[in-house]
C-alpha cells in the first residue's frame, strides 16, 4: 500500500525534462510564469510526476499551493482540499515555470491537454559529413564529390559534397573539408540503405559541353571510391555518416544515436 505524500512535496524524478510551451494567463494574485507542462500523470518514487508531451521526458513538479498527492486503493490521486482533481494514468495540463529541480507549478490544474502537442518528426536525422585528404587529380585540375543514398522503398537519391580540391592544398597537407549538399532526404526511415561516394575529375584538358542544367562546362569523369551499407534502428533518432576521401578512394565511418 502505498502512504499519502504530504501537500507541497517536491516530486524527485531522475532524468526529466521540461515541456514549456504556449503562453498563459496569470492566475493567483502574485502572477504565473507563462509556461505550459502537459502530459500523463506518473508514478516516480512513490509520488506523482508528469511524463510531458511532446516528447515523454519525466518532469518533476512542485505542485500549486493546497495540491497533494494521495493513494486510492493502490493508484496515486492528485488532490486538492481533499477532492481528487487527477489520477495517476490521467492527462494533465498546469501553468508554471522552471524552478528548484524541476517544474514549479502555479496555475491550477486541469485535466487534459490544453494546446495540441506538436508533431514529432519521424525517421532519424541524416547527417552526411567528409572530408578529403588528397586530390583525385593532379593540378591544374581539381575534383568534385557526391554521395548517393539508394532503398528499395524509395529509389536513389544523389547530392553532392561541395568543393574542389587542388593538388596544391593537399600537397601542403591541408585536409579539405567537404559540405552536404541538397538533394537526400532530411529524415531517414528504419530500414537498410545503400550508400555509394562518387569522386569526378575535373581535366583541365576537357572539352565545353552542354550540362544537365542546361548550362557549358567541364563534365568530369565519374567513379565509384567507395560504398557502404547503412542501417537504420527502429529507435534511433539520428545517423551520422563521415566519409574520408583519399584520392579516388575513400573509407567511410557510421554511427547512429538512440534516445
Amino acid at each position: 500500500m502505498r502512504k499519502v505524500i504530504a501537500i507541497l512535496g517536491v516530486i524527485v524524478v531522475a532524468g526529466g525534462s521540461l515541456a514549456l510551451a504556449v503562453a498563459l494567463a496569470t492566475a493567483g494574485p502574485f502572477g504565473c510564469p507563462t509556461a505550459l507542462l502537459q502530459g500523463t500523470l506518473v508514478e516516480q518514487v512513490g509520488t506523482l510526476a508528469v511524463a510531458s508531451v511532446p516528447g515523454g521526458g519525466v518532469t518533476r513538479v512542485e505542485w500549486p499551493f493546497g495540491y497533494g498527492v494521495g493513494d486510492e486503493d493502490g493508484t496515486l490521486t492528485l488532490t486538492r482540499a481533499f477532492a481528487t482533481v487527477a489520477r495517476e494514468g490521467d492527462l494533465v495540463s498546469v501553468g508554471g515555470g522552471e524552478g528548484g529541480p524541476g517544474f514549479r507549478a502555479c496555475g491550477p490544474v486541469t485535466l487534459g491537454l490544453l494546446s495540441p502537442p506538436e508533431e514529432q518528426p519521424s525517421g532519424a536525422e541524416l547527417r552526411v559529413t567528409g572530408t578529403a585528404l588528397e586530390p583525385c587529380i593532379p593540378p591544374p585540375s581539381g575534383c568534385g564529390y557526391w554521395v548517393t543514398l539508394t532503398s528499395p522503398a524509395f529509389g536513389t537519391d544523389r547530392a553532392p559534397l561541395e568543393h574542389r580540391r587542388s593538388y596544391d592544398s593537399a600537397a601542403n597537407g591541408d585536409p579539405a573539408p567537404l559540405t552536404l549538399g541538397d538533394g537526400l532526404p532530411a529524415r531517414l526511415a528504419p530500414g537498410a540503405y545503400d550508400l555509394g561516394f562518387e569522386v569526378g575529375e575535373y581535366s583541365d584538358a576537357a572539352t565545353v559541353e552542354p550540362l544537365d542544367d542546361g548550362t557549358m562546362g567541364y563534365r568530369p569523369r565519374v567513379s565509384l571510391a567507395c560504398t557502404a551499407r547503412l542501417l537504420v534502428p527502429v529507435d534511433a533518432t539520428a545517423v551520422t555518416v563521415d566519409v574520408t576521401y583519399r584520392g579516388s578512394r575513400c573509407e567511410v565511418a557510421i554511427e547512429d544515436r538512440e534516445p
